[in-house]
């Protein structure tokens, strides 16, 4: 279920999917779309390019040997949650962001965060 429908626009909208359970990641992990196994937010475009613009996803990307950007889909795994919301503060960017929640609500259920750009 989309936490926050309300940043939600058709024109090039960002997805951060993070599974709540064994059959979320399951679901994930065979793109069966929007379960009640997993939890979904709209990253909105405006935080996507403050992320960009502050060099996040370049942090990120280049720490864990990601390729997060627009038009790519990529995996960040639980093991990295933990330092991506570090590189979130250093940045000096809003720890209650949309990405950082996302971040943490992997961290709670112990899984990971799906980026779909």
């Amino acid at each position: 279920m989309i936490q926050n429908m309300e940043v939600y626009q058709d024109s090039n909208p960002y997805f951060l999917t993070i599974p709540i359970n064994p059959q979320g990641i399951k679901d994930v992990e065979f793109m069966r779309g929007e379960t009640p196994n997993t939890m979904e937010y709209v990253l909105p475009p405006d935080e996507f390019n403050r992320l960009w613009e502050a060099g996040v996803f370049v942090a990120i990307n280049k720490k864990f040997n990601l390729l997060i950007d627009t038009y790519e889909s990529e995996t960040i795994p639980l093991n990295a949650c933990s330092e991506c919301l570090n590189i979130i503060k250093q940045a000096g960017l809003d720890e209650h962001s949309v990405f950082a929640t996302a971040l943490k609500q992997a961290l709670k259920y112990g899984t990971f965060v799906e980026c779909d750009f």
